[in-house]
């Protein structure tokens, strides 16, 4: 019996010092070092578990952005990080036999505008936090947004605009998405909006940043799908 709780105690502190590890690794975003550690901590746990350890570490770092304890750059190079050693770890998952188990996504930047870089920060976060992505690029009619949602059977389209001239068109493709009854919740970001315009467009929610969009895209996840 007291071999038994000795060495769940020497698990325990194993898997502590693991996840520190782990974490450090995802801060200082050392791929090489997080690759071993992963194949390290697969001896004993699942890829699901796993992948939870991985976000667990994205959240801190997520957090730490949110607070300013953190830089933009410094957060993509950690969301660049976690993503590709999630993608390891669903390499080594069954293949998922529910599709309702995620949420798909259908992001893109609207006809007219051609600055992708604030979408591909929100595209490369949702992959990280488990969210299937479809992204359409920048520059995209509405039709091809009301094509991809019926296509995928999205649950979420995400809008954006740089440009004061093109963000209108953000207004044209969500009324159009309500007029079809089209169930999906529509989150909308980028420099000239603000939340009373996202309202004024009838938006679900408003991403004022990358700091915001994983809280903005669940609450509107949770208003349109109860």
């Amino acid at each position: 019996m007291m071999g038994e709780q000795e060495d769940s105690v020497e698990k325990l502190a194993f898997h502590t010092q693991m996840q520190r590890r782990i974490r450090s690794a995802v801060c200082c975003h050392d791929a090489e070092t997080l690759r071993a550690l992963l194949d390290e901590c697969l001896v004993e746990k699942s890829p699901g578990e796993v992948s939870g350890i991985l976000l667990d570490a994205l959240e801190e770092q997520r957090l730490n952005f949110m607070s300013s304890a953190r830089s933009l750059p410094e957060f993509i190079l950690t969301i660049d990080t976690v993503n590709a050693a999630l993608e390891q770890m669903r390499s080594l998952e069954e293949p998922r036999k529910n599709s309702d188990a995620f949420v798909r996504i259908v992001i893109g930047v609207v006809r007219g505008d051609p600055h992708d870089l604030g979408k591909n920060i929100i595209a490369g976060l949702y992959r990280a936090y488990g969210f299937e992505v479809i992204d359409l690029g920048r520059d995209v009619h509405q039709e091809a947004f009301s094509a991809a949602l019926t296509t995928y059977d999205a649950k979420v389209l995400a809008l954006s605009a740089m440009m004061s001239t093109t963000m209108p068109a953000m207004k044209e493709i969500i009324r159009e998405v309500r007029i079809t009854g089209s169930k999906v919740a529509v989150v909308i970001g980028g420099a000239p909006l603000d939340a009373e315009i996202a309202r004024a467009y009838g938006a679900d929610g408003y991403a004022q940043s990358a700091r915001h969009a994983i809280e903005e895209t669940r609450s509107a996840i949770s208003r349109v799908f109860p």
